[in-house]
């Protein structure tokens, strides 16, 4: 789960479409900022990760499922649900750089 957290944060788009069974079309890369892991129980996570958009820290909390193919575990399906939040510019940016919003992620 992690290692496809950094992917989606660096925009290895590569390295999450052999992550996972479904074919899978390159997306934008957003500023992520933070990566929660609730539970991880047999083949299946519930995590939380997080990304700065337009002023707003957007939450996508979700419950994945993954298998293992030759080996490796790769995502199968994830029942998610997306929740955001309107940041101020002056405030901290989420990422806990220490900076403000502005000076950091919010410098759209």
């Amino acid at each position: 789960m992690r290692s496809r957290y950094t992917a989606f944060a660096k925009g290895l788009w590569p390295y999450l479409a052999e992550t996972q069974v479904a074919p899978l079309e390159p997306g934008p890369t957003l500023a992520w900022v933070g990566l929660t892991v609730h539970e991880a129980k047999g083949d299946e996570v519930e995590f939380t990760a997080r990304y700065v958009e337009g002023g707003r820290e957007v939450s996508l909390t979700e419950r994945s499922r993954f298998e293992q193919h030759d080996g490796r575990w790769r995502y199968v399906t994830g029942r998610s649900r997306v929740t955001a939040k309107k940041l101020g510019r002056n405030e901290p940016c989420p990422c806990a750089s220490g900076k403000k919003l502005k000076a950091c992620h919010g410098a759209d």
